[in-house]
């Protein structure tokens, strides 16, 4: 064991929300070998954050591109019931009935 070299050391508690209990142990760990430890709770806070900021800027281009689409249905709905209108129209002028129409 003592031939090999650890670049990481991956220890798992039972309580992640025991800050205490993680800093005590890399403490510890510092003391007993000299080697700094990374605390992933510190590097989650980070990383929650910029996810924060990452998912408000997808929720503004979410609600740009619903406006959009919206636009673009009711003016594709408004023109295809013109053309309907128009359509009915000419039907009606040569003789249709409604109920033929129908």
């Amino acid at each position: 064991m003592e031939d090999f070299v650890y670049k990481k050391l991956l220890i798992r508690v039972n309580d992640n929300s025991d800050h205490d209990l993680i800093d005590r142990i890399a403490r510890d760990l510092k003391d007993a070998t000299g080697l700094t430890a990374g605390l992933t709770y510190e590097e989650s806070k980070a990383t929650a954050e910029v996810t924060t900021v990452i998912d408000m800027i997808f929720m503004g281009a979410i609600a740009i591109m619903m406006f959009l689409c919206f636009f673009a249905l009711s003016a594709s709905m408004t023109a295809n019931l013109y053309d309907q209108v128009k359509e009915i129209g000419v039907l009606r002028s040569m003789g249709f009935t409604k109920i033929r129409i129908t």
